[in-house]
C-alpha cells in the first residue's frame, strides 16, 4: 500500500517534531525521502534549531537501519520503507467513499488457454496498470480478489473530488488493460459506486487491510459485472458528484442482485474539456473583505449615531457561512484604534436551556475568573471588572457566576424571580455603566441559541438604550425572529450572497498573488455558489492540496451526513487527513463541542503536554481551530460549525458514545465546579454516550436547578428531556416510579407558566396518575389527582372536578393521613366553592385549617403549589362573603397574604393578591380591589404566572368600571377573558362575564349586556357551577327595566329567582343584593309595605359589614320605608 504524507508527520509527532510536518509537506519531502536528507536539507527547509536537526538525523538513521532486513542496502529497499504505523490499524469512521471495482474479462477461458506462468505474469501486469492508475489519483488498492481489484477513494486519505478521481482512474484502467502485451488482448470491466460506509483497517498481528461495511461496495461490484468490456459503470450516487466533469450514456433503470431497490445507471464516455457548475458551502479563515462595504457602512453610520448618544440595535442575519462573524470582525477591527468597550457574547447549541450562559462566559472571560482559583480571588476580580461595584450588584453577578458570598442578607429576602428580575436588571446597568465610561458595542452572537433567560435580557437592553452609548449587534439564522424586531432604534439586515465578480475577487486575495488555473477558480465559482464560508474553504482546500483536483463533488448521504453540506463533505475531512497525527485529539475536541478548553481536552484525551500541544499546533496552521482566549485559561475553537460536525460526523456511534462518557466522567471528577453549575453539559455527554441512567438524572437535577432560579422555561426543556430518554429505558417498577417523580416535577412549573387549565398540565398529571395506578396506591398518587382535579376545577368542568375530590377524600380517610386530608378537605372545599354549596365548601376549608395548625408539619408548596392552609384561607373568604360575612372574609384574605408572605412563596402570594382584590369587589370598595388586582398582576407577569396575569387583569378591568373609566374596564375585562378562553381557563367565568355585562350595561349597550347575561343563563348548570347564577338573574332583571321599564313582571320573576336560589344556597349576601333590587322596584310601584316586609329580616340578619356597599344600599331602602 502506498503511504501518503499523513504517515510523515505521525512519525514526526512521534519523534517531538509535529512542528515542521507543514515544512516537509510544503517542500515535497515524502517519507521515502527521508534517508536522503541531509543536515544542510533540513537547514533549508526551516529546521532552524540544530538540536531538532540532530536529533531528526538520528530519528532517520534508526528508521533506515530498522528497515533494513537481512542486511539488505538502503538503496535497493526503499520503495519497501514504510513507518512504524503501519502496523499501527486506523480505527474505523463513517465516511463518504468512491469504492472501484475492476475485474477481468473471461478470466476462466485464460486459463484454459495460457500456461499459468504465462497467465500469472498478465495477471501481475494488469494489477500494476490498476494500481498505477488508481494510485495515480490519490486512491489506495484496498484488495485484489484473484484478478479482481477494489480501491477506495476518500480513504485512508480524503480529497474534495474524490468521485472525479475514481472515474479517471477508472476510464485509465479500461483504456490502459488494453494495452498490455502479452499472447493476448485484456479486457476489463469497471464499476464505481459512492456512498457512505464504515470503513478502517481489519486484520491481526501487524498485517491490516482495509475493509469498508455498507452497500457502496456491493454495488460497485454489481456494476463491474454488468458492464461492457472495456467500459466504466457508474451509479446515480456517482454521476449526482461527477456529472459536471464527465459526459454519460443513460442506462436507465435496472434491478441489481442483492440490491433490494432498483438504481439508475451510467456508462461514463469521457472527461470533459470543462468543468461548468459545482454546489458547496464552507469556510476558513479571514480574508480582505469583500462585497461587504455597503454592510459595513452602515455599522460603522450606527457606531456614529451611538457615540452621539443615540442608542442602536442592529439584527444581523443570514445563513450559516454568509458573513456574519466576518462582518463583525471587521467593525472591530475599524473601530479598535478609538477609546471604546467591547462585550461579546457567544452564544452554544449545547446551553440554550442554561440560564444567562453567554453573559456568564463573558463575565468571566473578561474578568479573567478562572474555575479552581479561589473564591475569594474570584470575587476580587469581579470587583475589579464591575463598573459598579457596590454590594448588590456585586452579590447578583457573583450569584450568577456561582461564587459563594457569606454576606447575603439583602437577598434572602427575595424569591428566586425577583433575584432573577434584579440580576437582569444589573446586567443592563452593568452596560448602561459601561456605555457612561465609553462607546460600548454589545455582540450577541449566534442568537439562535439563545436561552430564554437572555432572551429576557436583550428585550430589556433594547427598551434603556435609546439614549445611552452602545451598539447592540444581534447575529442570527433567518429562524430567529425576535418580538422587539419592529422597536424604533432597531435595523434588520440579511446578508445576501456574493455576486460572480465579489467571489472572484475574494478567491484572488486568498491566493495573496498567486494564480490558479481557470478551470479550477471556475469550480469554486460554481460551487461556492457565493457564500464566503464555502468560498473560503474550498479556495484554501484547493491551495494545500498536494493535486489540485480537476472536479467539483456533490453527493446524496444518509440523515447521519446530512449536518455538513453534501459538496463539502470530503473537502473538510480532506483537511483532518492532511494532519493525522492530530486526528484523534481533533475527533475528541469535536465530541466536546464547536469550543473546548485546553484543560480539559488534555484531562479527556490523556496526552502529555508536549503531544497535546503539537497536535494542536498542528490543527491551527491546518485552519482547524484558532485559539478563542489564552486568559484566564486556554480556550480553543473550530473555524466554523460546519468543519466540527464534519469531524464529529465521521466518528461512529459507538466511538463517539466512548469519547461523551470519557467527557462525562472527566467533568464529574476533575471539573466537580463546572459539573454542578452546568448541570446540562454533563446532562448532555452522559445522553450522547448512551448513559440514560446518568444523563436522566443530571436532567432532572438540572431542571430542579432551574426551578429553583426561578427559569420555568428552562426548567420544562430540562425535565422533558429526561422523559424523551427515560422512554428509552426498559418497562420496570423503578422506571415508572422515576417517570411519576419527574412527571410531578414538571407539571409544577407548567402550572406556573402554562397554567392548571393547559392541555400539557394536563398530560403531565394524567401520565403521573396512569402511572401511580400500575405501581399500586402510592403517595405521589394524590399529587397526580390533584393536579388532575386542578385542570378540571379551572377549566371549569366541575363535575369532573367533584369526582376526584370525592376520590381524593376517600382515599386520605382510608389512609388516616392528616397531610392527606388536610389536602382532600381544600379540594372538595374548593369544587363546592365553584358549584355553589358555600356552607359545606367553608366546613371544608375549615377542616383543612384546623388539621394545618394542628400539624405543624413542613410545606407543601413544592407538593400541591399552595399550601393547603393558605389556599383555604383565601377560598374561604368568598364562601363568608356569599354566606354573609363580609368581615370575616376580609380577615381571612388578610390572614392568607400574611401566611403566604411568612412562606416566601410568591406564587401564593400573587395568589393571595388575586382573591383579595375580588374580596374588595365584592364588598364594594374599588379603590383598595384595585390595589390588590395591581399588585396580583405585576407579580404574576414578573414570575411569569400566566392564570393570575389572566384572572387580576379580569379583577383589575372590574375595579377600573368601578371608578368610572369604562372604556378601559371593558378592554381590560375583554382581554383577560379572551386570554382565559384560549388558555381553557373557565374557573367563575359566569361571574367574571357578569362583570363585563355590568360594564357593557353602563357604557349604555344594555342590548349587548342583556345578551351576554341570557347566553350566561342557558350556560349555568352543574358543570359550570351555580355560584354566580343568583346574581345572573338579578342581573338580567335590572337590564331588563333600563331597556324597557314596561317589562316589570319579568323583571320581578327573575328577581323572585335570585332570591330563591340564593336561599337554597343559604348566601345571605347575593339575597340581600336581590332583596335591596326588588324593594327598590316594589317601592317605585308604591308597594312600600311589601318591600319592608322583604327587606328588613334580611338587613337585621347581618351584624357584620356594616360599611360595605350591599348593607349601606340596603340600610339606606329599609330607612325609606
Amino acid at each position: 500500500m502506498t503511504r501518503t504524507n499523513t504517515d510523515l508527520a505521525e512519525w514526526l509527532v512521534r519523534h517531538g517534531l509535529g512542528q515542521y510536518a507543514q515544512a516537509f509537506a510544503e517542500n515535497n519531502i515524502e517519507y521515502s525521502l527521508l534517508p536522503d536528507l541531509t543536515e544542510n536539507d533540513l537547514k533549508q527547509i526551516g529546521v532552524s534549531s540544530l538540536g531538532h536537526r540532530k536529533k531528526l538525523l538520528r530519528a532517520i538513521e534508526a528508521l533506515t537501519a530498522s528497515r533494513q532486513p537481512d542486511g539488505e542496502t538502503l538503496a535497493g529497499s526503499r520503495v519497501a520503507v514504510a513507518p512504524p504505523s503501519i502496523a499501527q490499524h486506523r480505527e474505523p469512521e463513517f465516511r463518504q467513499i468512491t469504492v472501484l471495482f475492476s475485474d477481468l474479462v473471461a478470466s476462466t477461458q485464460l486459463s484454459e488457454k495460457l500456461d499459468p506462468e504465462d497467465l500469472q505474469k498478465l495477471i501481475d501486469a494488469y494489477r500494476e496498470e490498476c494500481s498505477t492508475a488508481i494510485g495515480r489519483y490519490g486512491g489506495e488498492v484496498a484488495r485484489y480478489f484473484g484478478d479482481g481489484v477494489m480501491a477506495f477513494f476518500g480513504w485512508p486519505s480524503a480529497h474534495e473530488d474524490d468521485a472525479i478521481r475514481a472515474v479517471h482512474a477508472a476510464l485509465e484502467i479500461a483504456s490502459g488493460v488494453t494495452k498490455i502485451s502479452g499472447p493476448v488482448t485484456l479486457s476489463c470491466r469497471v464499476g464505481v459506486c459512492s456512498g457512505p460506509v464504515v470503513v478502517g483497517d481489519i486484520g491481526d498481528s501487524g498485517r491490516w487491510s482495509m475493509d469498508a461495511v455498507g452497500e457502496t461496495p456491493n454495488i460497485a461490484a454489481r456494476l463491474q459485472a454488468l458492464a461492457a468490456p472495456d467500459t466504466v459503470l457508474i451509479s446515480e450516487t456517482t454521476r449526482r458528484l461527477i456529472s459536471a466533469a464527465f459526459d454519460f450514456q443513460d442506462l436507465g433503470i435496472h434491478e441489481l442482485k442483492g440490491v433490494t431497490h432498483p438504481l439508475h445507471l451510467y456508462r461514463v464516455l469521457a472527461a470533459k474539456s470543462t468543468v461548468s457548475r459545482f454546489e458547496a458551502a464552507h469556510t476558513g479563515s479571514l480574508t480582505p473583505l469583500i462585497g461587504r462595504s455597503s454592510e459595513l457602512s452602515l455599522l460603522l453610520d450606527r457606531w456614529q449615531k451611538v457615540k452621539e448618544r443615540d442608542g442602536q440595535v442592529i439584527l444581523l442575519s443570514g445563513i450559516p457561512g454568509v458573513g456574519k462573524s466576518r462582518l463583525l470582525h471587521e467593525l472591530k477591527s475599524h473601530i479598535q484604534q478609538e477609546p471604546h468597550i467591547l462585550l461579546h457574547h457567544q452564544c452554544s447549541p449545547y446551553h440554550n436551556q442554561s440560564a444567562f450562559f453567554p453573559v456568564i462566559e463573558q463575565i468571566q472571560h473578561s474578568a479573567q475568573i478562572t474555575p479552581r482559583e479561589p473564591d475569594a480571588d474570584k470575587l476580587a476580580k469581579l470587583r475589579a471588572y464591575l463598573p459598579d461595584n457596590s454590594a448588590e450588584p456585586v452579590l447578583l453577578v457573583a450569584r450568577l457566576l456561582s461564587i459563594p458570598v457569606h454576606d447575603h442578607l439583602q437577598l434572602s429576602r427575595l424569591t428566586p424571580q425577583q433575584i432573577k428580575n434584579r440580576t437582569i436588571s444589573t446586567l443592563v446597568d452593568m452596560l448602561l455603566a459601561f456605555s457612561v465610561q465609553g462607546p460600548t458595542l454589545c455582540i450577541f452572537e449566534d442568537a439562535h441559541w439563545l436561552d430564554p433567560s437572555t432572551v429576557e435580557l436583550l428585550d430589556l437592553i433594547i427598551s434603556r438604550i435609546d439614549h445611552a452609548r452602545v451598539l447592540l449587534i444581534v447575529s442570527c439564522r433567518p429562524e430567529f425572529r425576535p418580538a422587539w424586531i419592529t422597536h424604533a432604534n432597531i435595523t434588520v439586515h440579511s446578508l445576501t450572497r456574493l455576486s460572480h465578480t465579489e467571489v472572484k475577487a475574494m478567491i484572488g486575495g486568498l491566493l495573496r498573488g498567486g494564480r490558479m488555473p481557470q478551470p479550477l477558480l471556475d469550480q469554486i465559482i460554481e460551487k461556492a455558489d457565493g457564500v464566503p464560508l464555502y468560498i473560503e474553504e474550498l479556495t484554501n482546500s484547493m491551495l494545500s492540496a498536494p493535486v489540485l483536483g480537476r472536479g467539483g463533488s456533490e453527493r446524496t448521504a444518509q440523515a447521519a451526513l446530512l449536518r455538513v453540506p453534501d459538496t463539502l463533505s470530503d473537502a473538510l475531512m480532506e483537511r483532518l487527513d492532511r494532519v493525522a497525527p492530530s486526528r484523534k485529539l481533533a475527533m475528541i475536541a469535536a465530541v466536546i463541542g464547536r469550543e473546548f478548553s485546553y484543560d480539559l481536552l488534555s484531562a479527556v484525551s490523556q496526552l502529555d503536554e508536549d503531544n497535546i500541544l503539537s497536535a494542536l499546533s498542528l490543527l491551527e496552521q491546518a485552519d482547524i481551530i484558532y485559539r478563542v482566549d489564552i486568559s484566564p485559561s486556554l480556550r480553543f475553537a473550530f473555524k466554523h460549525v460546519l468543519l466540527r460536525d464534519a469531524i464529529y460526523d465521521s466518528l461512529l456511534r459507538s466511538k463517539r458514545q466512548q469519547i461523551h462518557a470519557e467527557i462525562a466522567m472527566v467533568l464529574e471528577h476533575d471539573f466537580p465546579e463546572l459539573a454542578e453549575n452546568q448541570t446540562e453539559v454533563v446532562a448532555y455527554h452522559h445522553q450522547e454516550a448512551g448513559n440514560h441512567n446518568s444523563a436522566i438524572r443530571y436532567w432532572f437535577k438540572s431542571g430542579q436547578r432551574a426551578l429553583a432560579h426561578s427559569a420555568n422555561i428552562e426548567a420544562i426543556a430540562n425535565f422533558r428531556s429526561a422523559l424523551q430518554l427515560l422512554k428509552t429505558m426498559p418497562e420496570t417498577p423503578e422506571r415508572t416510579k422515576q417517570e411519576v417523580e419527574i412527571q410531578l416535577a414538571l407539571g409544577i412549573p407548567l402550572i406556573a407558566v402554562k397554567g392548571y387549565a393547559s392541555t400539557e398540565t394536563r398530560e403531565a398529571f394524567s401520565r403521573a396518575s396512569a402511572l401511580c395506578l400500575r405501581l399500586g396506591d402510592i403517595p405521589e398518587y394524590f399529587q397526580a389527582l390533584f393536579g388532575l382535579w386542578g385542570h378540571s376545577w379551572m377549566g371549569g368542568r366541575n363535575d369532573e372536578a367533584l369526582s376526584m375530590a370525592d376520590e381524593f377524600l376517600l382515599r386520605s380517610r382510608d389512609l388516616s393521613s392528616p397531610v392527606l386530608a388536610m389536602v382532600a378537605h381544600r379540594v372538595m372545599g374548593s369544587t363546592l366553592l365553584t358549584i355553589g354549596d358555600f356552607q359545606s365548601s367553608a366546613n371544608h376549608f375549615e377542616e383543612t385549617i384546623r388539621l394545618s395548625i394542628s400539624e405543624g408539619r413542613q410545606p407543601l408548596y413544592h407538593l400541591y403549589v399552595v399550601e393547603p392552609q393558605a389556599a383555604s384561607l383565601l377560598l374561604q373568604s368568598w364562601d363568608l362573603w356569599f354566606l354573609g360575612y363580609p368581615d370575616r372574609s376580609l380577615s381571612r384574605v388578610s390572614e392568607a397574604l400574611a401566611l403566604a408572605q411568612d412562606l416566601a412563596h410568591p406564587y401564593t402570594v400573587a395568589f393571595a393578591h388575586y382573591m383579595t382584590s375580588v374580596v374588595h369587589l365584592l364588598r364594594g370598595d374599588a379603590a383598595r380591589a384595585l390595589e390588590s388586582a395591581q399588585n396580583s398582576f405585576e407579580m404574576s407577569q414578573e414570575q411569569r404566572f400566566s392564570l393570575y396575569v389572566i384572572l387580576s387583569r379580569i379583577s383589575r378591568g372590574r375595579a377600573i368600571g368601578e371608578i368610572g373609566r369604562i372604556e378601559e374596564a371593558r378592554s381590560e375585562i375583554a382581554l383577560g377573558i379572551d386570554e382565559a378562553r384560549r388558555n381553557g381557563v373557565g374557573f367563575m367565568m359566569p361571574m367574571m362575564n357578569s362583570w363585563l355585562a355590568e360594564i357593557d350595561a353602563k357604557a349604555g349597550e344594555n342590548e349587548r349586556a342583556l345578551s351576554l347575561v341570557e347566553r350566561l343563563l342557558a350556560g349555568i348548570g352543574d358543570v359550570t357551577g351555580r355560584a354566580w347564577e343568583s346574581e345572573l338573574h338579578r342581573q338580567k332583571a335590572q337590564i331588563l327595566l333600563s331597556l324597557d321599564p314596561s317589562k316589570v313582571g319579568e323583571a320581578e320573576s327573575h328577581l323572585r329567582k335570585s332570591i330563591e336560589v340564593a336561599r337554597g344556597q343559604g348566601a345571605k349576601s347575593l339575597e340581600l343584593r336581590a332583596a335591596t333590587s326588588l324593594a327598590e322596584l316594589w317601592r317605585s310601584q308604591g308597594r312600600i309595605d311589601e318591600a319592608r316586609t322583604l327587606l328588613e329580616p334580611i338587613c337585621d340578619w347581618f351584624d357584620e359589614g356594616a360599611e360595605t356597599a350591599d348593607l349601606k344600599r340596603a340600610r339606606d331602602q329599609c330607612a325609606l320605608h
